[in-house]
């Protein structure tokens, strides 16, 4: 590989390229007016991203208008190389990513973060359905006390859904909040609130594990145990206030992997589609 300041941009896409391939993920089936659904756009090609003007209507749309990556200033080859990091099994931090595509830490912090949020809020569209079981476990330092938590022991449930043949197709990891803790026991009032936000109304079959028998799903203590590693590996610890996305993320690469899918192309057609968000301090 030829050495340079930018080895992951460089061993990408220009510029050009990324333009088009963000063109077809946004539009796999041609242009589509976000206003009218006209299908026929002229290009202005008078500022750094193309402008798509409408025939019909007139209105004025950009690659990035509508996404994740609005009102970034960020070239879009260097968002691609993000997404293409995010999307290995290993992922990447933001002190990498900055060195990796020679932006500010703060730059690629924001990035990260808008790509998790738009992991996350994907993440929510896609209930637990068919057979479904869960249980509790818990994130952050560990002690050896059965009932009372350690103020950094982070509840969490753990759940799955499985196919007939007893395999995966989509797991989840969510965070508790602490009103539905009792030491180290979850409420039935959380494990209520995890079925009614995380598992599709028309679902019979869902199990809730007790902390104890988590080991009876051989899947869910393996995935969390899996997901602990890989953000203490990359991160080296994560707080309360961001633990959800991580762990979103990590289910993110997992269901893929079930599913057989691109995970580039899912990605990136999941930032496309993420409707932007205020900058979070």
């Amino acid at each position: 590989m030829v050495q340079s300041r930018e080895p992951a941009v460089q061993g990408f896409l220009s510029e050009e390229d990324c333009i088009a391939y963000f063109y077809r993920m946004k539009w796999p089936d041609g242009f589509r007016c976000p206003r009218c659904e006209h299908s026929h756009a002229y290009t202005v090609n008078t500022r750094r991203l193309p402008l798509y003007e409408c025939r019909f209507c007139r209105h004025q749309t950009s690659l990035t208008a509508g996404t994740a990556m609005e009102g970034s200033r960020t070239p879009l080859h260097k968002w691609a190389v993000a997404m293409q990091l995010v999307s290995q099994p290993a992922s990447i931090n933001a002190v990498q990513l900055a060195e990796q595509i020679c932006v500010t830490y703060k730059t690629a912090w924001s990035m990260l973060r808008k790509i998790r949020q738009a992991i996350s809020d994907n993440d929510a569209k896609q209930p637990l359905s068919g057979a479904v079981r869960a249980g509790p476990a818990f994130y952050g330092r560990t002690t050896r006390q059965p009932f009372v938590r350690h103020p950094q022991e982070h509840p969490v449930m753990v759940g799955a859904a499985f196919h007939l043949n007893g395999q995966p197709s989509y797991i989840k990891v969510k965070t508790v909040p602490m009103t539905h803790m009792d030491g180290k026991s979850i409420l039935r009032s959380g494990e209520h609130d995890f079925v009614e936000r995380h598992v599709e109304p028309e679902t019979f079959d869902v199990r809730i594990l007790k902390r104890f028998r988590l080991h009876e799903i051989n899947l869910l203590p393996e995935v969390f145990k899996q997901a602990k590693k890989w953000i203490n590996r990359t991160f080296h610890g994560i707080g309360a206030k961001y633990l959800q996305n991580y762990l979103d993320e990590f289910c993110f690469r997992c269901n893929q992997s079930y599913r057989d899918m691109p995970v580039m192309d899912v990605l990136s057609g999941i930032c496309l589609a993420s409707a932007p968000r205020p900058a979070v301090q």
